[in-house]
């Protein structure tokens, strides 16, 4: 028969939610891989990051698609949130290390798109024993900062079609 200890498994629980939270910097890097390649069609950025989303972001993503579709215009997002713009040239990409603290988690790209400096902030959440990215946050250029799950909520600014 085999015994094992409750504290034995609590702990491996942990190292395998902290093993997790460590690839978290390893999926922001991948997202900007295909924005690198030269002469590459532009990705779409809802597409890109909808199957690492939350519950919360997936749906405000959906009803700005569904937006899109029934009024066949730009509802939120006029620029790749990726990216931070509409037209790129990504270079020199930089992810920090993985900020963890409990049940939320922080990456932060740092990286070139047209000569400018950019830096974004991923903040995933836990959902169940995965992690999913909850929201994105522009921080530079300081010009241009933005909190995606905000321009995503028509009561906080978005736009309700």
């Amino acid at each position: 028969m085999l015994r094992v200890s409750i504290p034995l498994v609590a702990g491996l629980l942990v190292l395998a939610g902290g093993a997790l939270a460590d690839d978290l910097g390893g999926r922001v890097r991948d997202l900007y891989r295909p924005y690198e390649k030269e002469g590459a069609d532009a990705p779409d950025a809802t597409k890109t990051v909808r199957p690492i989303t939350s519950k919360r972001l997936r749906t405000l993503l959906d009803r700005d698609e569904a937006c899109t579709r029934r009024t066949n215009s730009i509802c939120n997002l006029g620029f790749d949130f990726i990216v931070n713009g509409q037209d790129y040239k990504i270079e020199k990409v930089e992810v920090s290390p993985v900020d963890t603290q409990g049940d939320r988690a922080n990456v932060t790209a740092r990286f070139l798109n047209m000569g400018g400096r950019h830096e974004t902030r991923y903040e995933f959440i836990r959902e169940g024993e995965a992690w999913r990215l909850d929201d994105i946050v522009a921080l530079q250029p300081k010009d241009f900062r933005w909190r995606l799950t905000t321009l995503l909520s028509p009561k906080k600014g978005g736009r309700a079609r």
